[in-house]
């Protein structure tokens, strides 16, 4: 019902970064490094306390969203170092929701199904080389996140998001 085809070319990137067999729905990457499928709860929450307890990548910068008047959002990409290839800067406009569809074909028609944290945009802003960078940007509603990624569906570096009104890191 979302789909898009910047979607799809970004699970192409990961399935065959982490060499997996073809790709599936509902799929999971965790800090662009391991992949599964969302069918298994505990499974998924397993692989996402392993992730947490993680160290933050050497280097990686922070990030500091601010939500301004009209929807807009000023994100700055700060501190850290970094060496090799520069990594993409991607902003993410979402729905925490929850939002119900009906769906119409495929193997859930006639079933109601309802998503939480839907992606509405997903667009690449830059690069970030170890220098801060700054911007605004004008789709960020209901709520956004901004990530510091390795180039080509990398490592997460660094992950930020939006609640409420409020500035967060």
């Amino acid at each position: 019902t979302f789909a898009q085809p910047l979607y799809t070319d970004r699970q192409r990137e990961f399935s065959r970064r982490m060499s997996a067999r073809g790709l599936f729905t509902p799929q999971l990457v965790f800090d662009g490094e391991r992949q599964i499928s969302a069918s298994d709860w505990d499974e998924a929450r397993a692989v996402l306390e392993q992730a947490l307890a993680q160290p933050r990548p050497a280097g990686a910068p922070e990030i500091v969203l601010q939500r301004l008047p009209g929807g807009r959002v000023r994100v700055a990409v700060v501190g850290g170092a970094h060496s090799g290839a520069p990594a993409d800067i991607w902003l993410i406009a979402f729905d925490p929701g929850p939002v119900t569809v009906s769906v119409t074909g495929g193997e859930n028609a006639r079933r109601r199904v309802t998503h939480f944290n839907l992606v509405r945009t997903l667009d690449r802003v830059g690069d970030w080389t170890g220098a801060p960078v700054y911007f605004e940007r004008e789709r960020c509603r209901p709520q956004c996140a901004a990530i510091v990624q390795q180039e080509r569906g990398g490592r997460i570096l660094a992950a930020g998001a939006t609640r409420s009104s409020s500035a967060v890191q």
